[in-house]
């Protein structure tokens, strides 16, 4: 299928040293070494090299730098107590969600992927309720105007998306967050 063909060509691009980023019209796959800007297309498919790794109990994906595309993301838990956190990336997105529907946990982390994902499970008695939360953060510092690259203030704050994360979680209890839920005690 299409999402194996376009997973080809991610694999191409990761295992070219100098590949950059990649396109899939359906039938070809083309690769570069640069990075363009990003321009919908239809039928196209197309990417940025990227690794993930897995660290401080957090999934990152890190794109090639120099480019408005170049950057990164984390995935981390807000709370690893009492929480079985798993992991998972891959070329296609399929593959995650069958991992996640049998039993709500990822099976691991390859460095090589199109899509990443994180996962949060608990044990409750019965009629308790939790909530499990997880940070997405993003670091892009090279934001472009009209090919100009001007970057982002928060890059003079924070070194990358892992940084951000570990900010935000850290301050997450001086923030007073309120959440009811009228389903709950009309169970009681």
């Amino acid at each position: 299928g299409i999402n194996a063909e376009y997973g080809d060509c991610s694999t191409r691009c990761y295992t070219d040293a100098q590949c950059l980023s990649w396109r899939f019209d359906g039938k070809n796959c083309a690769l570069s070494s640069s990075v363009p800007h990003n321009v919908y297309a239809s039928g196209i498919t197309s990417g940025v090299k990227n690794v993930w790794n897995l660290e401080d109990q957090s999934l990152t994906v890190n794109r090639v730098d120099g480019y408005p595309a170049s950057g990164n993301m984390t995935l981390m838990p807000l709370s690893t107590s009492q929480v079985k956190t798993t992991y998972g990336t891959s070329l296609d997105f399929q593959t995650l969600w069958k991992q996640f529907a049998q039993d709500g946990s990822f099976s691991g982390v390859n460095s090589q992927g199109l899509h990443g994902a994180i996962a949060l499970q608990t044990q409750l008695s019965p009629k308790q309720n939790t909530t499990l939360s997880f940070v997405l953060s993003w670091y892009f510092p090279n934001k472009d105007i009209v090919g100009q690259i001007v970057g982002n203030y928060y890059a003079t704050l924070y070194k990358d998306s892992l940084d951000i994360a570990t900010s935000v979680t850290s301050r997450i209890p001086n923030i007073c967050l309120l959440y009811t839920s009228d389903a709950a005690d009309e169970e009681d």
